[in-house]
């Protein structure tokens, strides 16, 4: 990953000009020249403002108020912290500078080894955060998101986020009933 030079500054100045602000979401673009990044960039353009988003940047107190992130949970880890926050009645915000996330040669089969290894702690994860999975981990809550928005105008590009994330959704499928 790669940060934009005004990624911190903004960040800082977010937390600090609102002490209700708890957390703050950074927008990733993903990047690269294979189709499975073009796929991953669509996909992602599509979760904008969901719960599937997760903030990056957190104040320390209430990070450590809330324990951290689970240390027991790979699968979805970046939703824990946010969750437990939330919880506790705090806010999240939205930052305009963005990620780079650099996946220039990311492949289809290192996606679905990746999500299978995640997978192993996916009943964890989904016993712990049961709101956060009962949305992230439904495909139907992905394919509701996409019919709102500007999904369909790429038609081509529609459907390969639908057959990867199928992939997806197999292989973690696989992964859970090996445990």
């Amino acid at each position: 990953m790669e940060l934009t030079p005004t990624v911190i500054q903004e960040y800082v100045e977010l937390m600090e000009g609102d002490s209700a602000v708890s957390a703050v979401v950074i927008p990733e673009i993903t990047l690269g020249n294979s189709q499975v990044a073009k796929i991953r960039r669509y996909e992602r353009l599509n979760y904008e403002n969901t719960y599937i988003e997760s903030p990056c940047f957190y104040r320390k107190d209430l990070a450590t108020q809330a324990g951290g992130f689970d240390p027991e949970v790979v699968f979805y880890e970046e939703a824990t912290l946010p969750y437990e926050i939330e919880k506790m009645g705090h806010r999240k915000v939205k930052a305009e500078s963005y990620i780079l996330h650099h996946e220039e040669d990311f492949s289809l089969t290192e996606l679905i080894r990746k999500r299978y290894f995640y997978a192993h702690t996916l009943k964890i994860y989904a016993t712990r955060y049961r709101e956060y999975a009962n949305m992230q981990l439904n495909p139907s809550y992905s394919l509701r998101l996409f019919f709102k928005r500007s999904f369909w105008k790429y038609l081509h590009m529609a459907l390969a986020v639908i057959i990867v994330k199928s992939l997806e959704y197999l292989s973690t499928f696989l992964a859970a009933l090996r445990k």
